[in-house]
């Protein structure tokens, strides 16, 4: 899990505290810590900021003071605000205040407790976002797995379908070819049948079967 930690310079040695801290419990820092020279820093901690899964921001009196700081920090509000749950932990120290934008957002008070008290809070609040991530991604793969199986399932049953229909197919066609060869031999046989009956006729069956015929042709085209 991504935690990004706002801070300002004045106060590197507090967040290097918590940074220890955070990577010993498992947590993937990000921030300011590793820019390097020539480097663009505010698309990289914009960047950052939108890769993290919590926001850990130090307001102390130096922090008040930074107008980079506090854009910043309204910055982390505004990406918290477009998200399901919160993930903004802001730390308030001695002689600090929350910006007035920001009052309505719970806030860990290193004012009135210890600061080793406060980073114990910070990581109890720290896993229960880890956890709820975890959660979210198991219900997510289980649901893609459902969704596989499913879809398995379906294209399983749409391939047996279209065999069953193209063994009927199959069955059919060769039963129209079966008829239609059938067709063609009563045809053929039909005709030699005909061709018979014909040859066997004899000269004055002929004759007569052509004065008939020639007559009935006539008299059509009389008509």
């Amino acid at each position: 899990m991504k935690v990004f930690i706002s801070y300002s310079h004045h106060d590197k040695d507090k967040a290097l505290l918590i940074v220890q801290q955070l990577k010993e419990n498992g947590f993937e820092v990000l921030g300011d810590f590793e820019l390097q020279l020539g480097e663009d820093f505010r698309n990289t901690l914009n960047n950052s900021l939108l890769q993290a899964d919590a926001l850990v921001c130090l307001i102390t009196p130096a922090y008040n003071r930074s107008s980079f700081a506090n854009k910043e920090l309204i910055t982390a509000y505004a990406y918290n605000m477009a998200r399901s749950t919160p993930r903004l932990l802001p730390i308030v120290f001695e002689g600090a205040e929350m910006p007035a934008d920001l009052r309505d957002v719970l806030y860990l008070d290193a004012r009135k407790e210890t600061f080793k008290n406060v980073i114990v809070k910070l990581i109890a609040s720290l896993n229960i976002i880890r956890n709820d991530k975890e959660n979210r991604q198991k219900a997510a793969e289980e649901e893609r797995e459902v969704f596989q199986t499913s879809l398995s399932r379906f294209i399983e049953k749409a391939m047996n379908r279209l065999q069953e229909n193209e063994r009927k197919n199959k069955r059919l066609a060769y039963l129209c070819y079966g008829s239609s060869g059938m067709f063609i031999l009563i045809a053929i046989l039909f005709s030699f049948h005909k061709a018979a009956i014909v040859f066997a006729m004899t000269e004055w069956q002929m004759a007569v079967t052509k004065t008939v015929s020639g007559t009935l042709t006539l008299t059509r085209c009389a008509t």
